[in-house]
């Protein structure tokens, strides 16, 4: 099913240029500021008997977790040590929060890492959490020449917002991972295990992968796959001795990844749904959807419940075993052949998830386009995609 957009007007034929610098990711904290590349970052500081440190991070080409890797590595800690507000993109100039644990400006003095620069830090009595930052702001750079009046056509049919579908980051980049989960909770833990192995669009291992469908020799492939792919091997080194194990090979994935997987046919329902909304032009709440206020800088939040229907923002749910589901819900687990409950996974209990809530759609603050250098500018709440809003301006 093709997901519906808000914008009907031609799109712009320029692509998303895959260089780090034509993808810039500034965090907004907590109180509004945003952390600026190349800028020095400054916070009210507390005494350095605090417990934790929290650092303005510039990263090049990292993900999150690489970046960390490599700084507790610098700083001869464990990982475990560091918490953040967010995860940003890999093919991304970046920057954002982290907290460490026990550690001192002094330490990273003489930290020197290429591609990560540290734009400052502050003591704090409290780590940073997921969610603890408003949202981020993009500079994305267009290949392609785009027309101007075309832009602001657009810009004007959006209205300021955009739907707030899930990214396809979000499906992993063999697009499968929402399949890997939806066989999860089915029960179907041999397919889950070979979705994830083999299944999805072909990568540089494809052939590998194809070899493993089809003969089922883990010691071979285990052997073969490189050692980038690091779940891959550490499940077909569990399987090369417990060949029909498919459940303790899913376990063998860190708690947080096969988490993901179930999150991701969350996150593929959740766009289905909202897509079918859209299209059929049911915007009206439901009987278990809230309407939610904002917050001081505009964005969505939803512990404000709001009775304003045409100046609030409609929250749908991320489906869950909590949930409490409406009749399009329901017909939508139906088709997909699974039910609420089984979000609930009694065999692998640690990738359970209750739901959450999400908004139908997102406002894109600040928006600008700079059409000397082909440049979108804008801010996107917390888990809001940049591609999704670039999706309303561009062919696929």
């Amino acid at each position: 099913m093709e997901l519906a957009f808000l914008s009907k007007s031609e799109k712009l034929n320029g692509t998303l240029k895959s260089t780090p610098e034509s993808f810039i990711v500034e965090e907004i904290s907590s109180d509004g500021k945003i952390i600026e590349i190349n800028k020095p970052f400054t916070q009210a500081d507390s005494p350095p008997s605090q417990k934790y440190l929290h650092i303005a991070l510039q990263k090049r080409n990292y993900s999150t977790d690489r970046a960390l890797k490599m700084l507790a590595g610098r700083l001869h800690i464990g990982k475990k040590r560091f918490s953040f507000t967010g995860t940003k993109d890999k093919v991304a100039l970046a920057t954002q929060l982290v907290s460490c644990f026990d550690c001192k400006k002094e330490q990273l003095a003489n930290i020197s890492i290429t591609d990560i620069e540290i734009l400052g830090s502050y003591y704090s009595n409290k780590p940073l959490s997921l969610g603890d930052h408003l949202g981020n702001r993009f500079t994305i750079k267009v290949e392609g020449k785009c027309d101007g009046k075309k832009v602001e056509r657009i810009w004007q049919e959006l209205g300021g917002k955009s739907i707030n579908y899930f990214g396809p980051q979000r499906f992993g980049s063999r697009n499968n991972t929402h399949k890997t989960g939806y066989f999860i909770l089915k029960g179907l833990f041999e397919d889950a295990v070979f979705e994830y192995l083999c299944g999805g669009e072909e990568d540089e291992s494809a052939g590998l992968r194809r070899e493993l469908l089809q003969t089922r020799d883990y010691v071979k492939a285990l052997n073969a796959f490189p050692t980038h792919l690091r779940y891959e091997r550490c499940m077909l080194d569990y399987l090369a001795d417990k060949q029909r194990d498919f459940i303790g090979a899913l376990r063998r994935l860190p708690r947080k990844l096969g988490m993901m997987l179930v999150h991701a046919s969350q996150s593929h329902l959740f766009n289905q749904y909202v897509s079918m909304r859209l299209h059929d032009n049911d915007l009206e709440p439901k009987e278990n959807e809230l309407v939610c206020g904002t917050n001081d800088y505009g964005f969505p939040d939803l512990g404000k419940k709001s009775n304003d229907e045409e100046n609030g923002w409609l929250a749908c749910n991320v489906i869950g075993y909590d949930s409490e589901l409406n009749e399009f819900e329901k017909e939508l687990l139906a088709e997909a052949g699974i039910s609420k409950e089984d979000f609930k996974i009694k065999k692998i209990p640690e990738f359970s998830s209750s739901g959450s809530l999400r908004t139908m759609f997102m406002p894109i603050k600040d928006f600008a386009y700079d059409e000397k250098e082909n440049t979108f500018r804008f801010s996107l709440p917390k888990s809001g995609y940049a591609t999704v809003v670039m999706d309303e301006f561009l062919k696929a």
